[in-house]
């Protein structure tokens, strides 16, 4: 009968389980996921360096659990429900809202389009321990392997 093909378990399941992985490291690299992780990062990087280093993994892992749980239950309802051609377009406008809100929240949280606190012509403030007022010299942070000076 067609469509009733014996699958061959062990070369088929090592087939997709590739094809799944390649197609996930590739999603991984999306712009919004992108944002998504940078943002986290730099909103948590002052008030949790920890949770900031943190970031990626802790969204990979939460968002891969929600796609295989997504997966899971659309295996499950695939034989009794098909998917309505409205629901492409409704995807691609989700993308497009939580980018675009990722967007402001990231450029509110940057500094962008904001003044200096400071008026034109005057001096920066000093700050305690600078070598003007006769304290230490100010410490500066080494970036730690991979990173740029």
């Amino acid at each position: 009968m067609p469509g009733d093909e014996r699958l061959d378990l062990p070369q088929d399941v090592a087939g997709l389980s590739a094809t799944i992985f390649l197609l996930g490291m590739r999603h991984g690299l999306d712009a919004d996921h992108l944002a998504a992780i940078d943002g986290l990062a730099r909103f948590n990087a002052l008030s949790r360096p920890r949770l900031a280093r943190l970031a990626g993994v802790l969204f990979s892992g939460g968002h891969g659990l929600v796609v295989v749980a997504v997966a899971a239950g659309v295996c499950a309802a695939a034989r009794h429900w098909q998917v309505p051609a409205w629901f492409d377009a409704l995807g691609a406008w989700i993308s497009i809202l939580v980018l675009a809100l990722l967007a402001v929240v990231n450029g509110g949280s940057s500094g962008a389009g904001r003044g200096n606190d400071r008026h034109a012509g005057e001096p920066p403030a000093q700050v305690p321990g600078d070598q003007e007022d006769g304290g230490p010299p100010p410490t500066r942070v080494r970036p730690g392997p991979g990173c740029r000076a």
